[in-house]
Parts: structure tokens; sequence; C-alpha cells
């Protein structure tokens, strides 16, 4: 049996610490084929200073049990997104139902979020995990709700906020999945600990899409977070997008038409089908190493059946807020032709897991080994060897059949 130490909050964020064992075996499970989106809205007002992680507390989400949740990239509020979600107690068992009360949030500008703002999105999955996968098929308890937020956007460098009505109920997850590289439009220095927003070659993606950052850092110097693209639109809207933010867990220079990351984009996408020569970069040793590859944006079917793997700390590290960095972690084995992604709901008291990074040069159809993570603290505290900091999502996918 596989243990783990949890450093949790006893009465919310910021209060007294307490640590305890939990069990953190891999586990499977069968994703069902509806999902749901729930509005993470503000419950108070803040003032946020750019490239300075903040935690905001959100009007109250109540989760039902057998599901996972993750917030959506590329919808956000005009001066930040929300990197992760924070449960209102200690973080529980995917089995439990869970409620959410507060959010980990970037700034990529300086400026105020108000009570009643939207932040941001998240994504609900409902799943049945072990044996009973098998044998009983997972029932979504998708409710129908409408509410009432502020959306906010800049145009022309005004700051913009309009009063809103949506309604929000299930839908049915694609089966198709495109990963596109997301590359860099401009020469940019990238500093560590610091949250970078990089103009990036267009990316156009339909409406409908769900777009999810690729988990393996992809870069020699920072991990990709989220993408940029001007005012909100409705989800069922087309979206282009011209900007990416990163950040920085190494100091290096990033080149024109150098890959900043991947994005998952679960519809459709403009991108599919379409080759390039490509330059990726990754650390070897005490250097780095720039190579330029064929990249193919391959169209993918993406399976039901997946499996989650706990990233247990294998080091002792001092945090300071708003400073990513890099924590040695227990190997974990990665199979070819899987998607990689961080589970929602911060993990460690002091921060959460945003990314991993392999030993092996990226491509989808090699397999990998994971020792290392990008870790971004909420706040100065300390990851100490043999705590849980993570969980990774491990979903197969294929070009054909699966």
């Amino acid at each position: 049996m596989l243990r783990a130490k949890l450093l949790s909050w006893q009465e919310g964020v910021g209060s007294k610490t307490f640590e305890f064992d939990v069990d953190v075996e891999p586990r499977s499970y069968v994703i069902s084929k509806v999902s749901q989106l729930s509005p993470i809205i503000a419950s108070e007002d803040l003032t946020v200073c750019e490239g300075e992680v903040a935690v905001v507390g959100t009007r109250v989400i109540e989760i039902p049990e057998n599901t996972v949740v993750r917030p959506v990239a590329a919808i956000s509020h005009a001066n930040g997104f929300v990197a992760d979600v924070i449960e209102c107690g200690a973080p529980g068992m995917v089995e439990d139902e869970k409620c959410i009360n507060h959010a980990v949030f970037i700034p990529t500008r300086s400026g105020d979020v108000k009570e009643g703002d939207l932040l941001g999105m998240l994504r609900i999955n409902f799943v049945r995990t072990g044996l009973l996968s098998r044998v009983i098929p997972s029932k979504p308890r998708v409710e129908e709700r409408t509410v009432k937020a502020s959306l906010t956007w800049v145009e022309g460098g005004v700051f913009y906020r309009e009063n809103v009505t949506g309604t929000f109920s299930g839908y049915f997850e694609s089966e198709r999945c495109s990963l596109l590289p997301i590359v860099a439009d401009e020469r940019v220095r990238i500093e560590k600990g610091g949250v970078s927003a990089v103009e990036i070659e267009r990316v156009d993606v339909k409406g409908g899409s769900i777009i999810t950052p690729y988990g393996l850092a992809a870069n020699a110097f920072a991990q990709l977070l989220d993408l940029v693209g001007g005012r909100t639109r409705k989800f069922e809207e087309d979206r282009v997008f011209d900007e990416a933010v990163l950040v920085g867990f190494s100091d290096g220079v990033v080149e024109k038409g150098e890959v900043l990351g991947l994005v998952c984009v679960m519809g459709e996408s403009s991108g599919g089908g379409n080759s390039r020569q490509l330059q990726f970069s990754r650390k070897a040793g005490k250097g780095v190493v720039k190579t330029i590859h064929e990249y193919r944006s391959k169209p993918l079917r993406v399976g039901r059946k997946g499996e989650w793997r706990p990233a247990i700390s294998d080091e002792n590290r001092k945090l300071i807020r708003g400073v990513a960095e890099i924590i040695k972690i227990r190997p974990i084995n990665v199979p070819d032709y899987a998607v990689v992604n961080p589970l929602g709901i911060m993990r460690q008291a002091y921060g959460t897991m945003v990314g991993g990074i392999a030993n092996e040069p990226w491509s989808l159809e090699s397999r990998k080994t994971i020792e290392e993570v990008v870790f971004l603290p909420i706040m100065d505290g300390e990851v100490r060897k043999g705590q849980l900091i993570g969980v990774f999502n491990v979903t197969r996918v294929a070009e054909g059949k699966l």
C-alpha cells in the first residue's frame, strides 16, 4: 500500500496546518460522456498585482460525489485567471461530495476583482473508480442553474465590466482531441518565478471546445498555464487566441518560433492535421538543448478509461509565495499515447502543482518518466519529503480506434 502525508489547513486557508497519513495508490476510472460546467464567481473585493499569486474567495460551489474537477483554460477575468480551486476543508476522495470556496488566481495585470465577477469556469467530470467502473456505469447528477455575474474584459486598453445572466447545465464530452503546439511569436526573457504574457502565433478554436494545457512541460524554462484572446465570449462561439501565459521555473530566453507548450482541444480546431518544423527546448544536465522536430497536430480519439498517479515529494523544499519551484518526486511512469494533466483541487496547504517535467524529449509516441514537478506556492512555507503535492490524470489517446 502506497502512503503519503497530506498537509492541510485546520480552519480554512491561512489557518493552522495539520498533517495526516493518506492511502494514495494509483487508481483507474471510467469517465461519463456527460459533464458539467460551473461558473467560478468572486465572493469578495480584492486588489491584485500583476504576477503576484492571489487567493480569492468564491461563491460556494457544491459538487456531487464521484467527480473530478479542473478549471477550464481560456475563460478568465480581465485581470487574470484561475489556476486551481481550494476545497472548503481538507481535500477529500473522488467518491466524496465536495465544496469549493476559494480560487488560486494568477493576475496578468494589476487591478481590482469585485464581488460577483466571473473569474473562470470549473469543469466537472463524473467518474466511476476501481472494480465498480467495470460493472456499474457512472450516473451523472447534472443540475441546470441560472446565475448572475459580472463579465470583465479589456478592449483598446480600457477595462469593461458588464452584468450578465447565464444558464449552465450538462454537455456531452467530445471523443476527439487535437494536441496543438503553442508557438512564441516574439523573443522574450523568462525569469524564474515570473508570470509572463507572451505573444503567440494565432490559434483558432471552434465554439463548444474545451481547452486544456498539456500537463508536461514542453519548454526548458516555463510551464504553459493559459491562453488569452480578448473578451470572453459565449462557450458556443468561435474563439481566437494571440497570447499565452507562462510561469517561469528557470531563467532563460525563449526565441520566436519556439514551442512554449501544448494544449489539448476537445472538439474541433483549425490546427488538426497540419505538419511543420518546430523548435523544442529541454533541460539537459546543467545546460539546455534546443532541437528542430517535424510536428503534426494529429486528430486523436480520447479514451473513457484513465488512471490517477499521485505526485509525492522526494525532497524538502522551502517555498516563497508566487515563486514557482521545481520539486523532485517519486518517479511516475507514463505510457505512450497518453495525455497527462494535473487534477484540480489544491492538494498541499502551501500551493498547487501546475505541471510535470519528464526526463525524455517530448513525444506523444514515447513512454516517459516524471521525476520533477512545477509547484506554484500561494504563500511562504515548505514542502516536506513524503508529502502528497498533487495528482496526475493520465488518459490514453489513439490516432485510430482505441
